[in-house]
This record gives C-alpha cells, structure tokens and sequence, in this order.
C-alpha cells in the first residue's frame, strides 16, 4: 500500500492568506487593512509560523514513523542478507587438512575488484579421502547485498590468508552464488508498515488475514491463504559425521551414503528418498540434514526407524513435526509462502511464519504453513513475422515472453489496471493454451501462430494443462521453452 506523505505548507504569503480567509468567514465584512494592527499582527505571526513549519518539512517522515514502527508495532526491518554458494577445494596431497570457519577469499569480477567471502563452517578431509572438499562461501560481514549474486566458475577465488595445503578454491558448475539481498528502503519498510497498520485487528479473523501477516515475515513475498485445510509436512533432521545406512518408514527403505570425496549432499540425499518415491525437499550439507515431505492424502508417515550398515554411525535422526492432512477441517487454515524468486523459503522462514501465525491466531484454530508444488512446463511452438522484422529477434522475444509468463514468481499476480499487484497471489492452477497463445500473439514482431503445445509432464498436448499440488505453480523446464519464427 503507498505511502501518503502530508504536504506542510510553509510559504508565509500562504499561511497569511489562511489566516485572512478564517476571518472572513468568522466576521462576515471584515477585509485587511493596510497598516491596520490586525493585518500586521496576521503577517507577524505568519512569519514565525512558516518557519517552524520549515523545520517540521526538513524532517523526514521516515525517522518518525520507523522507530514506531520498529518499536511499538514489531515490524522489523529488512536487513540486507550475504549471498553464498558451494565451492571445492583442492588441497596438495591426501594427508588430511581441515579448512577452518572464517577463512576468507576474494571472488573476482573484474581485475582485483570482487566480493569477499568466507568459509562458513570448518570442511575437515580425512587422510586418504581424496583432494578435494566441499566448503560453503557466503559473503563477509559488510559486504552483504545483492551484489554478491550471480558469481560461478567462471569467477577466480584467491585466498586471503596464506594456507600452503591449499591448491585452489573454486565454484563448481552449475553452482551460481544466490541469496544476497540489499537492506530495504525507507520506502519499502514504511510500505510494510501501512500494510501492517491497515489490518484492523491484529488477530487474523478471515483466510486473507492469514496471507496478510504471513507476508510480513522476512523472507516472505506472497503468501495464499487455503481456507478449511489442514496441511502439516513431515519434517526429519538428520545429524551425522559418517553416514552409510538405510532410513525405514512404512515398508521402504531410503538408502543415504557419503559421496566418494566427501561428505554427501543435500541433493544425494534427496534422491535417496525419491528412489523410494518419497518427495523430499532436503537442506543443509556436511553433517546436517532438514528432510522436508509433503503430507499424505491417504497414510501418514513412519514409523521412521534407522539402521546402519558399512561402519557408519548417526548422531540424531529426530521427526521435528508429523505430517498431518485433513480437508473440510473446521477453524483450520493452510498458508502457502514463496519467496521473491517464486520459491519455496528455508525451513527457518517457514517456521518463523508459523510462530507468527500460531501466536496470534484466536484459540483453537490450526494453522499449517507449506511451500508450493510445482510443475514443469515445456512450449513448443511455430509463428510467422511481420515484414520488416528479423525473425530470429522474434524468435528470442517470444522464448523470452513464454518463459517470465511461466516463471512462479510471476504466476497469479492479480491486476488493478495496468499494474500488477505484488502482494497477491490468486490460486491458478491451470496453464491455459488460450493465454498461453495471447502472451506469444503480443510480441512485437509476432503475425501469426501457425503451431502451439504444451507439455506438463504427460506428453504434448494441444490443451490446458493442470498444475498438481495444494498450492500449484508453474515452472518453465530448462531449455523445454523452444519455438520457431519464419520470415514472412
């Protein structure tokens, strides 16, 4: 919601004329006169007054309103956050080295200019386990922000303290430094707070009441309020120095082990459950595991049970939170949360949303927090350009325009004329081949679509495409966006 900023008026002439126009109205027939004591006292005053409203103009709102903000309503600023991403390093021989938390290293981006990092925890590699070792960079202390997105294998790494097992530290492809995010700004904190302000209670009485808050979470960009669902996913920490076994639940086994040079990770970890047809969401590394699964329809989950196999030991395997799902459930609301990427947020928002929710919900109400489901989407399509325009820049637009229709970030955004609301996020979920087709239809240069499908996962169709989940979104599969554009 925009922020209204008063207008003081501080023109003396101006403050005069107000003052003139009150006594007119109070003595009707009443006009100034010139050298008359009433005239002269009016402009006096106006003089003293136009400055004292020079003084209150100079302040800026914003030094009123964030500390009242911050300090009687709780809302808190939006710090800028440190990118980070996972890198290898090569050390010289396989005698067993640890590479300490805190070691700092320059990414290059252009001659001795980059971004400094630093290793986030310590990376030990045992002897005889390799070269090589996976450590987590994210960016220094004073250099978070935005700017430290986007770095990759292409970007040098150089160590800024003299480590001499060290033989190189690099990015590793497709790895590419995410997450960084510049402080908010005045503007932007004081937007929230108006949204804060405007709820007219601070217990969330209707579904939207629910999204509305959970926006203000950091973290969150939109929030989609499920009304009479309940939808709590089973969440398992996992913490483990040498992990080689076989986590059971209902008959299947999951099969989880280190990877050859080192620890495994998340994504290895991830697959060990999809083997078995669970779907997991896995964070961490090293020798910490969060194991999200999404909530059954018809069973819930476990008995989890662990056993090790190969020498291996685990420190902690705990259930953190049983999945529960019920629908038509009474004073139960679900609250689906994305990020500004249109992604699913860490585990550490989605539980900061819960807290928010559960300490301000009405009694016996129950409220479940998930991310979105998603799925992938592959365009194909043939299209003719008008004259005059080169059909291969067309061809790049049209892949373009296909692709941000279907990026989750941008998926059900509403519309208040011309301008796409931020905050909303309507439930859709559909790709429409008739939409899909307008969006193609309105690149410049485009004339006419002579061939269009779509493919979610159940082969090429000419037709709608149905997004799966409780809180569906598209994404555009890597290089699945193709297409054609002919000359006329």
């Amino acid at each position: 919601m925009a922020v209204i900023r008063p207008e003081i008026e501080t023109d003396p002439a101006e403050l005069e004329q107000i003052a003139i126009s009150y006594l007119q109205e109070a003595l009707p027939g009443w006009e100034p006169a010139p050298g008359d004591l009433m005239t002269w006292l009016i402009s006096a005053h106006a003089q003293m007054i136009a400055e004292e409203r020079d003084i209150a103009a100079d302040v800026p709102i914003e030094q009123i309103m964030r500390p009242l903000g911050e300090q009687v309503h709780l809302v808190a600023p939006r710090l800028a956050l440190p990118a980070s991403v996972d890198a290898t390093v090569t050390v010289r021989d396989q005698a067993g080295y640890t590479v300490p938390a805190g070691l700092e290293v320059l990414v290059r981006t252009a001659g001795d200019d980059g971004v400094t990092m630093v290793v986030v925890r310590d990376a030990t590699l045992r002897p005889s386990r390799g070269l090589n070792v996976q450590v987590q960079l994210e960016a220094a202390p004073g250099r978070e922000g935005s700017a430290g997105n986007g770095l990759d294998s292409d970007n040098e790494i150089v160590s800024l303290r003299a480590l001499e097992f060290i033989r190189s530290i690099r990015i590793d492809a497709p790895n590419v430094s995410s997450g960084g995010r510049d402080a908010e700004t005045d503007e932007e904190y004081l937007e929230r707070l108006v949204d804060t302000l405007a709820l007219a209670s601070p217990t969330p009485i209707l579904p939207d009441d629910f999204a509305a808050i959970a926006r203000q979470v950091d973290g969150v960009e939109r929030a989609l309020a499920i009304n009479l669902v309940v939808d709590r996913p089973e969440i398992i920490e996992i913490i483990s120095e040498s992990f080689n076994g076989y986590v059971f639940a209902a008959g299947e086994q999951a099969h989880i082990e280190w990877g050859e040079d080192g620890p495994a990770t998340a994504d290895e970890v991830r697959r060990s459950f999809e083997r078995v047809f669970y779907t997991a969401d896995v964070t961490g590394g090293g020798s910490e595991f969060v194991v999200i699964l999404p909530a059954l329809e018809w069973t819930p989950y476990g008995p989890w049970s662990f056993v090790v196999t190969g020498g291996g030991s685990v420190d902690g395997f705990t259930v953190i939170q049983e999945a529960e799902y019920q629908v038509a459930a009474e004073r139960a609301v679900t609250v689906a949360v994305i990020d500004e990427a249109g992604e699913r947020p860490e585990l550490a928002v989605l539980t900061a949303v819960q807290t928010t929710l559960e300490s301000m919900r009405e009694v016996n109400w129950r409220v479940s927090v998930i991310g979105p489901s998603y799925t992938e989407i592959s365009v194909d399509f043939t299209a003719v350009a008008w004259p005059d325009y080169d059909a291969a820049t067309v061809q790049l637009a049209a892949v373009a325009a296909i692709t941000d229709y279907l990026e989750p970030a941008n998926w059900g955004r509403g519309k208040d004329g011309d301008q796409a609301d931020d905050a909303t996020w309507i439930q859709e979920p559909v790709v429409r081949y008739l939409e899909l087709a307008q969006v193609l239809n309105d690149v410049p240069g485009v004339h006419y679509i002579d061939s269009l499908r779509l493919d979610g996962g159940a082969g090429w169709v000419q037709a709608n495409v149905p997004l799966g989940g409780r809180a569906p979104l598209p994404r555009p599969k890597d290089r699945g966006i193709t297409g054609r554009v002919i000359g006329s």
